[in-house]
């Protein structure tokens, strides 16, 4: 038994180094993205804007001048922000002390999804230094977090959790990236990226809403040359 596991490890690593020898390019990128979650109770003046992050790390093997495959590994952070009219009780316009005095405010909701993210994207050079990348992506779902907000009398408060989401999405990962040379290894490189989630995200266990992910993302960073 000892032996096999030694055989087993030995080869896994054999197998790995044989990967990584592979590797042309290494890539490092990080940036802020424009992110939502889209379902139909939510109408687009409700829906406010959600800023996340994204970052991810690249390696990278070019098949021939024209052609590159990235196999990328990304923390996302996704979500929603929404403004919703609300009624509640008006503590100020109630001269009978009846408890039964509304008034009209808005809640504000605040709502991060955590992902690890993983993406095949083939890329094809356009001109030198200029490429488009498509591929499939799929996540795991780390974390939610939702903060809420009374506009009224700005009361606060907070839940994590994910009871009504999956805890994985698959979606198709869209880029145009450039390259800036600084020398002949290492580059500046930045990438304008749109990942348009496929899956129903919502767990149908509990809603029968349908929700699907979206994040616009810039990334910049670094591009090695191994």
């Amino acid at each position: 038994m000892i032996a096999y596991l030694v055989v087993l490890v030995h080869n896994s690593n054999a197998q790995l180094q044989q990967i990584f020898s592979n590797v042309d390019e290494v890539q490092f990128t990080a940036g802020p993205s424009i992110v939502s979650l889209y379902n139909e109770n939510i109408s687009s003046d409700q829906r406010q804007l959600k800023i996340g992050y994204t970052v991810r790390g690249a390696l990278i093997y070019n098949l021939n001048k024209k052609i590159s495959l990235g196999f990328n590994f990304m923390f996302e952070r996704k979500g929603l922000k929404t403004k919703l009219q609300a009624s509640y009780y008006d503590e100020s316009i109630d001269s009978l002390n009846c408890l039964c005095t509304t008034s009209e405010g808005y809640i504000e909701n605040n709502s991060h999804r955590d992902y690890l993210t993983f993406s095949i994207t083939p890329r094809y050079f356009i001109i030198k230094g200029l490429y488009t990348s498509v591929g499939p992506y799929i996540s795991y779902l780390l974390k939610v977090q939702v903060f809420r907000t009374n506009l009224w009398d700005g009361t606060k408060s907070y839940r994590t959790g994910s009871q009504t989401s999956k805890n994985y999405d698959l979606g198709v990962h869209f880029g145009l990236g450039y390259y800036i040379p600084i020398s002949d290894r290492l580059s500046i490189t930045s990438e304008v990226s749109n990942t348009f989630g496929l899956l129903n995200t919502g767990d149908t266990r509990v809603t029968s809403t349908e929700t699907t992910t979206n994040s616009l993302s810039l990334q910049i960073g670094l591009n090695l040359k191994l």
